[in-house]
């Protein structure tokens, strides 16, 4: 999935085989990091699209 999408964030803890695909390094999921960038991106007015 991570080479397939145009842009892909891993957390700091994530294996580092998949941290060599990811387009940017988020913290970890210890540190809530995924609800973290999805709050800070979704107030920022950036829509996410899921394709079918």
């Amino acid at each position: 999935m991570f080479q397939a999408a145009d842009e892909a964030y891993a957390v700091a803890n994530a294996l580092p085989e998949l941290k060599k695909y990811a387009t940017g390094i988020i913290g970890s999921n210890e540190e809530d990091a995924v609800a973290r960038f999805l709050q800070e991106h979704a107030a920022k007015g950036l829509a996410f699209s899921v394709e079918k």
